[in-house]
């Protein structure tokens, strides 16, 4: 009896062995799997582009404020002048932006591993309000001797991978043409394209104006495509042969169709 017991005990031990050395097997495999397909579409990525993230249009206005201050000197024995200084930006979001965008979809192939990459082209359309503008680019002065100088402002718009942008746009503003630049010059994401805007933009009206603004950016991207909502209204409009959507975010359509021809979708934030 005991002997019969330990005969199984046995078997059950080995099958055991045998399911683990199986699982390991497997694991292995799978890992190896995952780690090719990375390397691949990291090698699509390099020759196409990686997935594209979009921030803006943002105007950007940088200033510098330079004032003198009485201050004891560190041996506190006297009063002396020194003189200070500071630069920053101030961020302008238009009044409304809209964008328009048709994403056309194709597969690229690596080894056994196939990759969906896209090009469309954003048709992106906003304003910006005197009025706002001139409410925004107020700086706080440090005291009343302090004299405040702003530079040459650029409208800024920012893509993950810069090498997805197929050609330089020009910018439409108020019935006049201003050509980018490479490189957004925001700090928090550098890549993209600036436009420089003349100075009369920050100078006060009687009457608060309009300032429209159009401009088309052909993109291409791999696997996925984001937008950051930078307007006080916020509207996109996207379209797509592409049969299966993910959306993903913090907001989601407001109205979205799907079918096996591609998808509509349309966001709007305020």
């Amino acid at each position: 009896m005991n002997k019969t017991l330990l005969i199984k005990v046995g078997v059950i031990a080995v099958i055991g062995i045998i399911l683990l050395l199986v699982l390991e097997s497997v694991s292995g495999t799978i890992w190896e799997r995952k780690s090719f397909q990375g390397n691949a579409k990291s090698s699509v990525a390099r020759s196409w582009t990686g997935a594209q993230k979009i921030f803006g249009p943002v105007l950007v206005v940088p200033y510098s404020i330079k004032w003198s201050r009485e201050e004891w000197s560190d041996d506190g024995k006297r009063k002396i002048v020194r003189h200070k200084s500071r630069k920053g930006k101030k961020y302008i979001l238009p009044t409304a932006t809209q964008l328009k965008a048709h994403v056309v979809t194709d597969i690229r192939y690596q080894g056994i591993y196939e990759f969906p990459v896209y090009s469309t082209n954003l048709n992106i359309q906003g304003n910006f309000t005197s009025d706002s503008i001139a409410e925004q680019i107020k700086v706080n002065l440090p005291n009343s001797n302090a004299k405040l100088k702003y530079a040459q402002p650029y409208l800024a718009i920012a893509v993950s991978d810069a090498r997805g942008i197929n050609s330089v746009p020009l910018l439409n503003l108020s019935a006049k043409e201003y050509a980018f630049k490479a490189g957004s010059q925001l700090s928090f994401m550098d890549r993209g394209i600036h436009a420089p805007l003349p100075k009369n933009l920050l100078q006060p009206t009687i009457k608060p104006q309009e300032l429209p603004f159009s401009l088309d950016l052909s993109l291409r991207g791999m696997d996925e495509i984001k937008f950051y909502p930078t307007a006080l209204n916020y509207q996109l409009s996207l379209s797509s042969p592409w049969p299966h959507p993910k959306f993903q975010g913090d907001f989601l359509p407001l109205s979205r169709t799907i079918s096996e021809q591609g998808f509509e979708a349309k966001w709007e934030v305020r």
